[in-house]
């Protein structure tokens, strides 16, 4: 019983510490996110501007949103940046499930150590 407190103390030492001291590669995740958002939202709004007014396939046709959207997600630039968001994106979730994931640890650590407390004084006025 003693061991096992001393453990869950250990524990949450640890888990204390990690979330306290500063991550810059939790911080760098989201800076390499939002930046790849952003590049990715510019660059498909130029690719939107260069887009061309008449269906190249039917030069009597003009192209309508739909066309000029089809036709700017068709480029390879535009996919290699979407691609490479998605990519960043993950990342910076899985990085915070494994913050979460800790906390919620920290969490069932500091209840069970309460409860193992009020135990102890139940068991203290018993004696």
């Amino acid at each position: 019983m003693m061991d096992d407190i001393v453990a869950m103390r250990a524990r949450l030492w640890q888990i204390s510490q990690q979330l306290a001291r500063p991550n810059d590669d939790k911080w760098n995740a989201w800076i390499q996110f939002k930046s790849a958002e952003r590049l990715y939202k510019r660059k498909k709004g130029a690719w939107r501007l260069a887009a061309p007014l008449r269906d190249p396939r039917d030069s009597s046709r003009k192209m309508t949103a739909e066309d000029i959207s089809a036709w700017v997600d068709g480029q390879v630039e535009i996919q290699e940046l979407q691609d490479d968001l998605i990519l960043k994106e993950q990342v910076w979730l899985a990085h915070n499930d494994a913050t979460y994931r800790l906390k919620d640890e920290l969490d069932a650590i500091r209840s069970a150590l309460l409860d193992s407390r009020n135990e102890r004084k139940v068991l203290d006025q018993y004696a």
